[in-house]
Parts: structure tokens; C-alpha cells; sequence
């Protein structure tokens, strides 16, 4: 439902927020192309620039003046077509300080895509990662936009001369793939997987338009929310070489204060009364007050496991909803309150007695 609600809302601001006079004249239309000799049909027609999206197909037709002054029509095949379930597992390594991430993807059976990638931000991994499954790809790269690594896997093809139709390439509908794997010695924190299925790509014609063009901005904007958003434990909470509980706490508590309540999977209400323990906990810690920092680590953890009550449950995480959301029965979703817990139990554990 909130998927539909929000290709609605962003039709409705493509058509606010940039309108066009309809102009008689000469156009091709890029869906339409005679075999024969390679041209797309001609048209004269009343011509109006803009975006509109089809309902039928599920794409959005696009159409654009050139420098020629003709009218061109292509289609923009979006990368949401899919039914993505993601479930993130993660652990200690043995006899390590590392924790072990992994994700099991699965895409529903009425997808119209095959999910063939998935990005999200971690704040650091450790040597080896990430592990791939067969036949895909993962590579990490600095987030020009914060001091995050972007990591990314897609769908490479299992071999150089794999011949498979486009619903085969990836993860198909009705299918899941496990695999995806990753070590880092940071703690769990919580953050959106992009999931993208496989498309057609545009093919502008003629002069596309131009980025800085009302036009060129709505396709921008377009791209830039081409995905479909997953809540997963990534790593997040950076552990300082040397161990300092109170500074992975302040990490957790702007992490939950901020990030999490902007991702709408913990109540502002909850994330205060967690803040104000953590924060607590902290100042105990700087105090070399320990006794009372366990005290308080502990009311936060009965906090978490009051509003979720299978905080401690092992293995693969039970979300399956494409958004966190922290529902009316819960004030926190299931992924962010085992996060939390984790991290928490974790700093606990690193108190000298």
C-alpha cells in the first residue's frame, strides 16, 4: 500500500510542479519502431512535454521537445516491479570480536521483475567481504554524500555466455537467494537496502533532455527514487580501536534518535525514553560508574523487550514489510529493537567488572 501511495504522490508532484502548453508539430514515438527500416514512427500531433504515468504497463511515458524542435515519446520503465522480502541475519564470528552479516532475499510471485540489485550504506567491512552468491557481484565505494561505504551487489550472470530471457537474470518471481554475506567489526545499526529489479533502460532520442530543465529535474527524480526501500541490520556502530563504552553509546543513541526515527521504525516517544537511558548509561561509564551503567544498559534492554517481547529470538529476522514501520501494537519495529538490544547487550558485555 505505501508503495502505491507513493507512485501516486510522485506522479502528482511531477504534474504540480512542471506543466507545458500543448504545441501542434512533428514527434517519434520511441516504443513504436518499423523493423524494416529501423525508424520510429512519425507523428503530427498536439504535442505537450511532460511525464505521465501508465497504469496498465507501470511505466511512465516521457515526452520531450528536442533541439530540432521535434516532439519525442519514450518509455520509462521503472526498476520497482518487484516484490522484494528481505530477511538479515547476523552474529559473532567465532572466537572473534567480528560480526557475521548475512541477507536472504526473496522476491514475491506476482513480481514483474527479477531482482537484479541491491544497495545500501554501511559505515565499514573487514577483509574478504562482501562473500558473493554465484552469479553475482559485490563491490564497495565511498557515499560521495557522507562518510559512508556504499555496498552493492548485482547481478552478474553466472557465466560470460549465459543465454536466459530478462525474468531469469536475478533473483525471479517465486524465487530467494541467500548468500549475500558480509564481516565488519562495527556493531549492527538499522538502514534501507535499495532493491531493484531489471528493466528496459530508456533510450532517449534524439537530445535528451537537459538536467537543469524542469524536465530533466522530475527524470532526475525519477532515478533517484528507482528502487524499492527494505529495513536491514548493516554494519553501523563504529567500535573504536580502543574500547570506549560511552563513545559507542552516543554512536547508538544519535543512530536512534535520529536516523531511526526518520526511517519511522521507532516512536519519537520510545526514542526519547531510550535516548535518555543510553545517555545516562554513558555519563555513568564516564564516571567509571559501572555498577550504575549496567543498571541503566539493563532498563533499556527490559525497554526494548517490553515493546517487543521476541527480542532475543536467533536466526533470521522475521521482517518481511518493504518499509519499517513501527506499528500501533508495537511503538518499535522487530529489526530495530533486536538491533538495539544487540548493541546494548554487547556494551554491557565490555564493562570491566
Amino acid at each position: 500500500m505505501k508503495m502505491k501511495i507513493w507512485f501516486l504522490l510522485l506522479v502528482a508532484n511531477c504534474g504540480a510542479t512542471f506543466s507545458a502548453q500543448a504545441e501542434y508539430g512533428r514527434g517519434f514515438i520511441g516504443a513504436e519502431m518499423d523493423p524494416q527500416t529501423g525508424r520510429f514512427k512519425e507523428v503530427y500531433r498536439d504535442w505537450k512535454e511532460g511525464i505521465v504515468f501508465d497504469a496498465n504497463s507501470g511505466n511512465y511515458i516521457v515526452t520531450y521537445k528536442g533541439d530540432n524542435n521535434s516532439y519525442y515519446e519514450v518509455i520509462f520503465e521503472p526498476a520497482t516491479k518487484v516484490k522484494p522480502v528481505l530477511k538479515p541475519k547476523y552474529d559473532f564470528v567465532e572466537n572473534t570480536e567480528a560480526i557475521r552479516y548475512q541477507y536472504q532475499l526473496e522476491n514475491g510471485k506476482t513480481a514483474k521483475q527479477s531482482i537484479a540489485a541491491l544497495t545500501t550504506a554501511i559505515s565499514n567491512l573487514n577483509s574478504g567481504s562482501p562473500i558473493d552468491p554465484t552469479g553475482w557481484h559485490g563491490t564497495t565505494f565511498p557515499d560521495t554524500k557522507s562518510s559512508s561505504l556504499k555496498l552493492d551487489w548485482s547481478y552478474a550472470g553466472k557465466n560470460a555466455n549465459e543465454m536466459m530471457s530478462a525474468s531469469q537474470l536475478g533473483i525471479a518471481p517465486g524465487k530467494k537467494q541467500s548468500g549475500f554475506v558480509l564481516e565488519s567489526d562495527d556493531l549492527p545499526g538499522v538502514a534501507v537496502m535499495e532493491i531493484r529489479g531489471r528493466r528496459t533502460t530508456a533510450a532517449w532520442l534524439g537530445s535528451a533532455p537537459e538536467f537543469e530543465s524542469p524536465l530533466g529535474q522530475q527524470i532526475a527524480q525519477l532515478e533517484s527514487s528507482n528502487f524499492v526501500p527494505c529495513i536491514a541490520a548493516v554494519p553501523r556502530i563504529t567500535i573504536p580501536s580502543s574500547f570506549d563504552g560511552a563513545v559507542v553509546l552516543d554512536a547508538l543513541r544519535i543512530h536512534v534518535t535520529k536516523d531511526m526515527v526518520d526511517m519511522k521504525v521507532i516512536e519519537s516517544t520510545l526514542a526519547s525514553q531510550l535516548d535518555r537511558l543510553l545517555q545516562a548509561a554513558a555519563e555513568a561509564i564516564r564516571h567509571k560508574s559501572i555498577k550504575l551503567a549496567r543498571d541503566h544498559l539493563h532498563e533499556a534492554f527490559v525497554l526494548m523487550q517490553k515493546n517487543y517481547p521476541d527480542i532475543e529470538k536467533e536466526g533470521w529476522d522475521d521482517e518481511s514489510n518493504p518499509q519499517g514501520n513501527a506499528k500501533n501494537v508495537h511503538a518499535i519495529d522487530s529489526l530495530a529493537a533486536r538491533v538495539i538490544a544487540f548493541d546494548v547487550k554487547y556494551v554491557e558485555k565490555r564493562l570491566p567488572n
